[in-house]
C-alpha cells in the first residue's frame, strides 16, 4: 500500500510539473486559444456557404437551430485539444536531444511513472485549453451554450492524443523529425476525422479509413456529448429521452477512446523495455 502511494505521489509531482511549465508560457497559451477561432471564421464563412446544413443535423440527429459554425465548434475544441497534448511528444523529444530527460530515466523512479505523469499532464493540459476555448466562444458565438459537460471527454480525448504523441516521440531523436509528423500524419488525421466535415458524406474509401483513425472517434465523441449537452439545456424535461437516444452513441465513442488509449499504452509499455530512452 506504501509504494502504491509513493508511486501516486511521483505521478502527480511529474503531472505538477508539466502543467505548470505549461501555464508559465503565457504566449503559447494565447496563441493555441486564438488560432482556432482564425480557422473557424475561415472556414465557416468559406465552406458555411456550400454545406448543407439540414443534411448535417439529421446525420447529428440534432433537431434545435444548426449552421456550419455551430457543426465545427466542437471539433475546433476537439483539434485545439489534439494539437496540445499531441505536442506533449515533441517536449519529449526535447527533453531527450537536450539530456534533459537521461537524468530522470537514470533516477529510481519507474519510467512507466514517468511516461504516465506526462501522458497524464497532456491530457488535463488539452481539456484545459479546449475549455478555455469554449469559454471565449461567447465572443464569437453569441448562440453558443458553454457546457462543462464536455470537460471529461477532452480530458479523455487529450490523453489519447498524448499518448499518441509520446508513442511516437519514443522513435525520435531530434525535434526536426518528430515535427515533421505534424503535416504527415496529424493534420490528415484530423481532416479525416469529422471536425470540419461529416465524414458520413465523403466516399466509401476515406469512411474506411477513418474507421482506424482514433481522432475520429475522439472528435465524435466530442460532438455527441457537445450536441447533447445543447440539447438538454434547451429542454432539461426531455432528459430520460435525450439519455436513450443519444446516451448509447456516447458511451460507445467513450469505450473506442479508451481503448486506443489502453492500446497505445501497452505498446509504449513493451517498446520502453527493450528500448533506450536516453
Amino acid at each position: 500500500m506504501e509504494k502504491i502511494k509513493k508511486n501516486f505521489i511521483k505521478i502527480f509531482i511529474i503531472l505538477y510539473i508539466e502543467i505548470l511549465r505549461w501555464w508559465r508560457n503565457k504566449f503559447k497559451v494565447f496563441t493555441t486559444v486564438t488560432q482556432p477561432f482564425i480557422w473557424t471564421i475561415f472556414f465557416g464563412i468559406g465552406l458555411g456557404k456550400i454545406i448543407d446544413v439540414k443534411e448535417i443535423a439529421s446525420i447529428l440527429n440534432y433537431s434545435g437551430p444548426i449552421n456550419y459554425l455551430l457543426f465545427i465548434f466542437p471539433g475546433m475544441i476537439g483539434t485545439t485539444v489534439i494539437f496540445v497534448s499531441f505536442s506533449f511528444g515533441h517536449s519529449f523529444v526535447e527533453e531527450k536531444e537536450k539530456g534533459f530527460l537521461k537524468p530522470i530515466i537514470l533516477s529510481p523512479t519507474p519510467t512507466w511513472i514517468i511516461i504516465l505523469g506526462k501522458i497524464l499532464a497532456s491530457g488535463i493540459v488539452g481539456a484545459l485549453q479546449g475549455l478555455l476555448v469554449n469559454i471565449l466562444s461567447f465572443i464569437y458565438f453569441k448562440d453558443v451554450a458553454v457546457t462543462i459537460l464536455t470537460f471529461p471527454v477532452l480530458i479523455i480525448l487529450g490523453i489519447l492524443s498524448g499518448a499518441i504523441g509520446i508513442f511516437f516521440a519514443i522513435f525520435f531523436k531530434n525535434i526536426g523529425s518528430y515535427d515533421s509528423l505534424l503535416f504527415f500524419l496529424v493534420i490528415p488525421a484530423i481532416l479525416l476525422s469529422g471536425a470540419y466535415f461529416p465524414i458520413e458524406l465523403t466516399p466509401i474509401w476515406m469512411i474506411k479509413i477513418s474507421q482506424f483513425n482514433p481522432f475520429y472517434y475522439g472528435i465524435e465523441m466530442v460532438k455527441k456529448v457537445f450536441f447533447a449537452s445543447l440539447s438538454l439545456e434547451k429542454d432539461l424535461s426531455n432528459l430520460k429521452e435525450i439519455l436513450a437516444t443519444k446516451g448509447f452513441g456516447v458511451l460507445e465513442t467513450i469505450f473506442f477512446n479508451l481503448f486506443f488509449i489502453i492500446l497505445f499504452i501497452t505498446l509504449i509499455s513493451v517498446i520502453i523495455k527493450h528500448k533506450s530512452l536516453e
